[in-house]
């Protein structure tokens, strides 16, 4: 069931589970870019059963589709004042669905949202600061949590926060 709409062909939906390896796909390749990953250590399946049994039972996700073929454009997990994940597809990076999908999840806050991302990605930086997020603390995520990860040192992160 569509109930936003972020452009003439694009929509923002709820998650269905049949959605799910196409949002992995995105998910790695946005990810992989984001943090200039050459080669991963974990497996696509690993990251279904998370997005699975984790993710989806943890989280509300909104799924950005590309109305006239179906196809997954990016998703946002969303947990109780918390953004959880949000990824789009490199292609569609800067065209306002990020924003749309940021502004969606400040609507549905109670006034204050927070998120990590990872101190290697960059644009998520720039990004999230232009949204008005404010960067709260530096920290480091844990190897054990992070499959992909080759060494502590690409998990260094940031958390940030935004109020109304």
């Amino acid at each position: 069931m569509a109930f936003s709409n972020v452009g003439s062909d694009v929509e923002v939906v709820d998650y269905d589970g049949v959605m799910a390896s196409e949002i992995i796909e995105v998910w790695r390749l946005s990810f992989d870019k984001a943090l200039g990953l050459q080669q991963r250590l974990d497996s696509a399946e690993g990251q279904l059963a998370y997005l699975e049994n984790v993710l989806a039972k943890e989280n509300e996700i909104l799924v950005l589709l590309e109305q006239n073929i179906s196809r997954v454009l990016g998703f946002m997990a969303l947990g109780p004042d918390t953004i959880e994940q949000l990824y789009l597809h490199p292609d569609y990076l800067g065209k306002g669905y990020g924003r749309q999908l940021v502004d969606i999840a400040k609507a549905r806050s109670s006034g204050e949202l927070s998120l990590h991302t990872f101190q290697a990605n960059l644009s998520a930086q720039k990004f999230y600061l232009a949204m008005g997020f404010i960067e709260v603390s530096r920290s480091c995520a844990d190897l054990e949590s992070n499959p992909w990860a080759r060494s502590r040192s690409q998990l260094k992160d940031i958390l940030y926060r935004w109020r109304t």
